[in-house]
């Protein structure tokens, strides 16, 4: 008769066997734990598991030497092995809420890093980010006063992003003017945005940028007239206490001239 299975980890403990497995993509599953044989797959590339009820992954993911992938959106770990983060050949780590360590491996070949989140505070100007200096897509949260300094000075390095998602209470305004992120075409930032020292002329340095999404920014009419000389911004949503002051107003000196419906 059939067999009754009541969880779909029951599945999961074949993989020890299959060693030459170099994709895995897991959705749809119940998946509650991951075997640790799964660290026996050295060859594997490629890993996507969407299940909820995923709360961690075994240290053993540490051994994936020839890893590229890891996609664990839409689930619930919160946590890696520090032995994943050495894994030279990751580019992309795709999470929900993950823990971004103080330190990480060489990482020159991470390319997207999304869902992270900054529980520590980085020393110095020394941040996880310094190394990835192929970075196309980064999303980070928790961003406080205390990243400040490392964080302007990896984007310094990081002249490859295109998408770029910061959120936190301080997000430094340098982040327009200081930087020759010159590919970057979508930034969206939630958090308080810390502006530079009033009668000081701001340029922006950001000239592919095609969208800007604000929220809980708190910014002036004068940054507000400053990302409006950006030549090719077509998209500029301001969202809940993205501007400090009472009313704003767009004129032709604006700028914003290539701004769609």
């Amino acid at each position: 008769g059939a067999t009754a299975i009541t969880s779909d980890d029951h599945y999961l403990g074949h993989f020890g066997k299959s060693e030459l497995l170099r994709v895995i993509e897991l959705t749809g599953l119940q998946v509650k734990k991951v075997p640790h044989v799964i660290g026996n797959l050295i060859h594997l590339r490629y890993l996507c598991i969407r299940s909820p009820c995923l709360v961690e992954l075994p240290s053993s993911i540490g051994n994936l030497i020839n890893l590229q992938t890891l996609d664990i959106a839409k689930t619930s770990v919160k946590k890696l092995s520090a032995s994943f983060w050495k894994i030279s050949t990751l580019r992309h780590v795709i999470a929900e809420r993950l823990d971004l360590p103080e330190s990480v491996g060489a990482l020159k070949n991470m390319q997207a890093l999304m869902g992270l989140v900054c529980l520590h505070p980085w020393h110095g100007n020394i941040s996880p980010l310094h190394n990835m200096v192929n970075l196309r897509k980064l999303n980070i949260s928790g961003l406080t006063s205390s990243h400040s300094a490392a964080l302007s000075d990896a984007f310094s390095k990081l002249e490859l992003l295109i998408h770029l998602e910061l959120i936190g209470t301080d997000i430094p305004s340098t982040l327009f003017t200081n930087f020759s992120m010159r590919r970057l075409q979508s930034l969206q930032l939630t958090g308080k945005m810390i502006m530079q020292t009033a009668g000081t002329e701001q340029r922006c340095t950001l000239p592919s940028l095609t969208k800007l999404v604000l929220k809980n920014s708190k910014v002036n009419h004068g940054f507000i007239d400053m990302v409006g000389k950006l030549p090719c911004l077509a998209e500029l949503r301001l969202l809940s206490r993205s501007y400090d002051g009472q009313q704003l107003t767009f004129s032709p000196a604006s700028g914003f001239g290539n701004l769609t419906d």
